[in-house]
């Protein structure tokens, strides 16, 4: 598998991971007899705005990452024995 899959692969599930904690926080956090508060559901619009926000930066900062220039360095590397 490429670099480049791994790489997204990581970044994906690590910032799902994020959302999935950060849900689980505010459900614990906000809630009153097990219903969400109010206020919590606020919070956690507030965290699903977030996390479309981190979304968009990640995938922004994926589109920008210059793979090819890392599988050229390593090929490179291999063809002078390094």
């Amino acid at each position: 598998m490429e670099r480049q899959t791994l790489v997204e692969i990581a970044v994906s599930v690590g910032s799902v991971g994020v959302m999935i904690g950060a849900m689980m926080f505010v459900g614990t956090t906000f809630s009153e007899n097990g219903e969400l508060t109010t206020e919590g559901g606020k919070v956690f619009v507030g965290v699903i705005f977030l996390f479309i926000l981190l979304m968009f930066g990640v995938g922004y900062g994926l589109a920008k990452a210059d793979f090819e220039s890392d599988a050229e360095q390593v090929e490179s590397d291999n063809a002078n024995g390094v």
